[in-house]
């Protein structure tokens, strides 16, 4: 569906792209030293630096995510950016007016969150923030800068900062806590022990890393990068380029938007619940 094509360019943009051109970091450890530098990036993402985590990847990475901004930005004509722009400014309205049922929803099982007392008395608040941070970023994105190739004046905005600090501190306080990345006994050198704890439950994994262009990525990263890049590209060109095609996106653009405002207006729970899940199998 043409949604989920433009759905994944806005997970990819905001997960991956937000803070490139943010201030420089604290000196960065020897490149070589896997261990070093794999708990160096994970405390500049915990601060919220995700501007690090980019200068981490990668050129041949970072080169693609400048290449998806600017095919992207070519790719949506003017009424299809601002009704994407709409989408996005529902969705923050959703997450500020009805914070505490999404929460609430999302703690159902089997998402391995703590108890629901826990996790409302962090994530309500949160979840307001974050969509009021989601609203300041839309209306911060400077798309003739994306479509000029200048992806930097567009990733430097405090909105998408802020947007991504927020997320960052969502998935830590609902109980999600990653320990010091370690060194695995009995293993590679490659291979660290990550280990996070989910409520009280503690959880390790191992992880093999691998050094690409001089860049230190985990192994699993590295091998799905060509995939990802080349299907995310793939899936843009194939946007709508008929005024036909365009007419039809925007109409499936509506019908979210309009479901995503009943679901903002619902006055309880179960009203919440029943517009969010026929809405989930429709479009996810």
């Amino acid at each position: 569906m043409r949604i989920r094509r433009i759905s994944f360019f806005a997970s990819l943009c905001v997960a991956f792209f937000a803070g490139c051109a943010s201030p420089p970091p604290p000196k960065a450890p020897d490149p070589s030293d896997l261990l070093g530098t794999a708990n160096y990036l994970r405390e500049r993402v915990y601060s919220g630096d995700v501007g690090s985590f980019y200068r981490s990847l990668p050129e041949s990475y970072r080169q693609n995510i400048r290449m998806l901004g600017s095919v992207a930005a070519r790719s949506l004509d003017d009424d299809m950016w601002l009704a994407f722009q709409g989408l996005w400014l529902d969705v923050a309205l959703l997450f500020d007016k009805q914070s505490s049922r999404i929460a609430d929803f999302l703690t159902e099982e089997p998402l391995p969150y703590p108890t629901r007392e826990q996790f409302l008395t962090v994530r309500a608040y949160d979840i307001r923030q974050l969509g009021r941070s989601l609203s300041k970023t839309v209306r911060q994105l400077d798309r003739t800068a994306l479509r000029e190739g200048k992806i930097e004046s567009v990733l430097d905005s405090e909105g998408i900062q802020e947007t991504v600090r927020l997320i960052l501190q969502l998935g830590k306080r609902s109980g999600r806590w990653l320990e010091p990345l370690r060194a695995a006994e009995d293993s590679a050198p490659e291979t660290l022990n990550m280990v996070y704890w989910v409520g009280e439950q503690q959880v390790t994994n191992r992880v093999e890393w691998t050094n690409v262009e001089g860049r230190w990525v985990p192994q699993t990263v590295a091998a799905a990068w060509p995939f990802l890049a080349g299907d995310a590209l793939s899936r843009l060109e194939a946007l709508p380029k008929t005024d036909r095609d365009r007419a039809q996106f925007l109409l499936h653009v509506w019908a979210i938007r309009k479901q995503i405002r009943l679901m903002s207006e619902a006055d309880s729970q179960t009203e919440f619940e029943s517009i969010l899940l026929p809405f989930l199998r429709t479009w996810l």
